[in-house]
């Protein structure tokens, strides 16, 4: 309300009040007596999976956030010394020339190695351009695309179903047990066991039920998206347009691992990139003229990577690797 959280006698709550709601089992259907937790009988207001998350945002509250300065570098933060792992630092010179080094903060080395920030992007532009498919090729990976749309969502009714009467069938169960314990068949003590053990598993499924319901037609779009980014990476990163932030939400998608081994800049591709890099290798070490193989290895590879990706995206994903995902 305008007049903000209020208790029963419309006095503002205190932070400890506010705190205890927050830890308060109750909301998702089970209460705490005497340390203990049992399932109630009231419909619950949140799942277990969003308490879960409220623990753990709760958990991580007083930790303070990582401040970078205010001058935006490609690479701050990305890089770690292959020998020491420590991080690598980016250094400004003469007003316009990038230099990175170890911070040596463990103190492994007699002095610091500085490599450009250009040397380090000679090998990033090479990669963007080997991640670019053709045409032909994104228009064959769409159409197997779709039928894992289909079978995926196929899985998913199917799931569905099966969770719900798996619920329907428990709430038979505990509709038994009641007469049972009117009847003297178990006692109360069996009783309060089972039915904890009933509504948490109740519980359980309708968390599950909600991913399946959140799993929707973004499968097909962001399989669209993934590939499109692979397209126009490189136009994408080399544009005097694009932003640094832009760049860095660009490299944080396709790489891992990156390192700097002296004067060596190392990294590797997150699935599916590395399978589509494999596969334009292979395709243009080919001299005869071939349709694109959609049935092959390789590409079957880039199949099951989108797949791999499409698990790891999060509808909360930061909006600066969205974006460059929408260039069309």
């Amino acid at each position: 309300t305008a007049m903000g959280l209020r208790s029963k006698a419309g006095i503002p709550l205190p932070k400890s009040g506010i705190e205890n709601i927050l830890r308060n089992p109750f909301y998702y259907g089970m209460m705490k007596i005497k340390g203990h937790i049992y399932p109630h009988k009231h419909q619950p207001l949140i799942s277990k999976d969003l308490f879960d998350k409220v623990q753990q945002v709760k958990a991580g509250y007083h930790k303070k956030p990582f401040q970078y300065a205010a001058k935006p570098f490609i690479f701050r933060g990305m890089i770690k010394c292959a020998n020491c792992g420590c991080m690598i630092s980016p250094e400004l010179t003469k007003g316009k020339y990038i230099y990175y080094s170890c911070t040596n903060y463990k103190r492994a080395h007699k002095k610091r190695v500085y490599v450009s920030e250009a040397a380090i992007l000679e090998p990033i532009e090479g990669l963007l351009k080997g991640i670019a498919l053709s045409n032909e090729t994104i228009n064959d990976l769409t159409v197997e695309l779709k039928k894992i749309n289909e079978d995926k969502n196929h899985f998913h009714r199917q799931s569905i179903d099966g969770l719900r009467a798996e619920y329907d069938r428990i709430d038979k169960r505990i509709s038994a047990m009641y007469d049972d314990k009117l009847d003297g068949s178990i006692t109360s003590e069996m009783f309060d066991k089972k039915l904890k053990e009933y509504k948490e598993r109740q519980s359980e499924i309708n968390d599950q039920l909600q991913r399946h319901t959140d799993a929707d037609g973004n499968f097909y779009l962001v399989a669209n998206q993934v590939m499109s980014l692979a397209q126009r990476a490189y136009d994408i990163f080399s544009s005097k347009d694009t932003q640094i932030n832009e760049k860095r939400a660009i490299l944080n998608f396709v790489l891992q691992n990156c390192q700097l081994l002296g004067r060596n800049f190392t990294f590797s591709l997150k699935k599916p990139f590395d399978s589509i890099f494999s596969y334009n290798q292979a395709v243009n070490c080919t001299s005869e003229p071939q349709k694109t193989p959609i049935l092959s290895t390789k590409s079957t590879q880039i199949e099951d990577g989108l797949c791999a990706k499409l698990r790891d995206l999060d509808s909360n994903q930061d909006k600066r690797i969205q974006s460059p995902l929408s260039y069309h």
